[in-house]
């Protein structure tokens, strides 16, 4: 039996492209023991950690995007960081092409892990401001080998061209560009390597509204031009329904619902997911249909137990105040973690 890629869960029936990206098993904790001499005291208490990814599976395939979605702190950036290497998680696999990018050695792991390119929020602090933009674009296809330093700048001048900026700006400093000029120059360092799948934390939050209408066609177009794939992060629903063939929702560290963005828009299945479609300005008409979530976002550090998102749910049974729901079908490709759709 295949495993679609648009789930990531064993066990659902369907074909689908090849999956790229296999995130299964995620856990992230951020927290650091007690130190010697408390120990050697006998005062050492349990550190105090954040549970900041808890258990996700998560699949991308070819040509495929897949927006990550939820309230600031969920979690979204973090899974990031981890599905583009940057960040190592405390438990859990990696795996491109079905392989375990962990196993890999030498240029094999360099190949996969050059195949996923992280593109930040911060354009401005992502590129160093004591270098030319060229010479950036330049540093990491001529550092792996993939083109010779002297035809480097040509290189350099084409991946400017392919973001819709004038070549000529690759000779001037991070600061003597606007910030949407900046984003661009992000966009291409880290198509300079030819990867196949774009990690996009938040590429577009920090622009002006028609900016980002701009650089969100630009990844559209740079999709159908490249065939990438992306992981494309965003707190705001309206952005990813723009750009998505896919959505997960995530709330404190867990994914609670995933499916087919027309599907997800038509018929979400969660209530925090229908809390987060109130809050989008132009479909307003579903504040009156949903309402909102009441109460503050618990902390990270001690989340409810249960189903994390009870006591802001106004659905919430004495069920999920005692038993986690697990992701479960509720529709061909659409799952979602809430008891409301078990079996009675």
């Amino acid at each position: 039996m295949s495993v679609p890629a648009t789930t990531g869960i064993p066990g659902l029936a369907g074909t689908n492209p090849p999956t790229l990206l296999e995130l299964r098993g995620i856990v992230q904790r951020f927290g650091a023991p007690p130190g010697r001499l408390a120990q050697r005291l006998g005062l050492a208490r349990a550190p105090h950690a954040v549970l900041a990814v808890d258990r996700v599976d998560l699949d991308i395939a070819r040509a495929e995007v897949v927006g990550l979605a939820g309230e600031s702190g969920c979690g979204k950036s973090t899974l990031a960081r981890i599905a583009a290497g940057t960040l190592r998680p405390s438990e859990g696999t990696r795996r491109w092409n079905g392989r375990d990018i962990a196993a890999l050695e030498g240029s094999e792991r360099i190949v996969a892990e050059l195949a996923i390119q992280l593109v930040f929020q911060d354009a401005h602090a992502a590129l160093d401001p004591r270098m030319r933009v060229i010479d950036q674009l330049c540093e990491a296809p001529v550092a792996h080998r993939r083109v010779d330093a002297s035809v480097a700048g040509a290189l350099g001048e084409r991946l400017l061209d392919e973001v819709g900026l004038d070549p000529a700006l690759g000779r001037r400093y991070p600061h003597q560009l606007s910030g949407g000029q900046r984003s661009r120059v992000v966009i291409a360092r880290a198509l300079a390597v030819d990867p196949q799948l774009l990690v996009c934390d938040e590429p577009v939050a920090a622009l002006d509204v028609s900016v980002q209408a701009q650089v969100l066609n630009l990844f559209m177009g740079l999709r159908e031009a490249r065939g990438l794939s992306y992981l494309f992060i965003s707190h705001d629903l309206a952005v990813i329904r723009h750009l998505a063939d896919r959505v997960a929702i995530m709330y404190l560290g867990q994914l609670v619902e995933t499916a087919p963005v027309r599907e997800l828009f038509a018929r979400p299945a969660h209530p925090y997911t229908r809390v987060l479609l109130a809050e989008i300005p132009d479909l307003a008409r579903r504040r009156r249909t949903y309402g909102g979530a009441a109460g503050e976002i618990p902390s990270p550090l001690a989340p409810p137990p249960g189903c994390r998102f009870h006591p802001r749910c106004p659905s919430a049974t004495e069920r999920c105040r005692v038993e986690p729901p697990r992701l479960r079908n509720v529709a061909p490709g659409h799952l979602a973690a809430c008891h409301l759709h078990d079996a009675a």
